[in-house]
């Protein structure tokens, strides 16, 4: 073992380390992850209904709740053509149609990977969550009010960090969309 030499596939941070002295490790078998710190995308969850006009390079804005009181520029890279969810998968036997709870059914959600400008400067963590704005028109009418309202969801994060952090029993889960190129995926 002390010539085993274990090389990354990016440069990064090793987590979830999952060895102990002892531990036997099998081929394939997941023991850590090394999270890419060098190229790093934001993937934002989008109604149906408002993919329709997102396109490739278009410039966006990012508030982060970990990052309050501030956005960042960013811009769209790619937009999702499709999700697994209401796709039937051949069996061979009769479809199970879901009844949905409501009359209207809920929009669907699509994938829509940002990136920022000037990431090297922002601190970021896989799992982060935030608000994202994509600005389709260069001279919108809405733009200023699309971003005046943008620093303002930043400012009700900084409020809300406040309240969270002041309260040691504070205990909340957070769920992420900030995502890490993982290139040698868990290894």
């Amino acid at each position: 073992m002390e010539w085993t030499r274990i090389y990354a596939p990016a440069n990064g941070y090793v987590t979830n380390v999952q060895l102990r002295v002892g531990s036997y490790v099998h081929a394939g078998a997941p023991v850590l992850t090394c999270v890419d710190s060098d190229d790093w995308w934001i993937v934002a969850n989008f109604r149906e209904n408002s993919v329709a006009r997102l396109r490739a390079g278009q410039p966006a804005r990012i508030a982060f709740r970990s990052l309050p009181a501030e956005t960042f520029a960013a811009r769209v890279v790619s937009v999702g053509w499709g999700v697994s969810q209401g796709q039937g998968v051949p069996s061979g036997e009769l479809p199970d149609v879901k009844v949905p709870g409501n009359w209207v059914p809920p929009a669907q959600r699509f994938q829509v990977r940002i990136v920022l400008d000037g990431a090297e400067s922002v601190p970021m963590r896989v799992g982060m969550t935030g608000s994202v704005a994509v600005y389709t028109e260069p001279d919108g009418v809405l733009n200023h009010i699309t971003n005046a309202w943008h620093h303002v969801i930043a400012w009700l994060y900084h409020l809300s960090l406040n309240y969270v952090t002041s309260d040691p029993n504070s205990d909340r889960p957070m769920s992420g969309s900030i995502s890490s190129r993982q290139r040698g995926k868990p290894s």
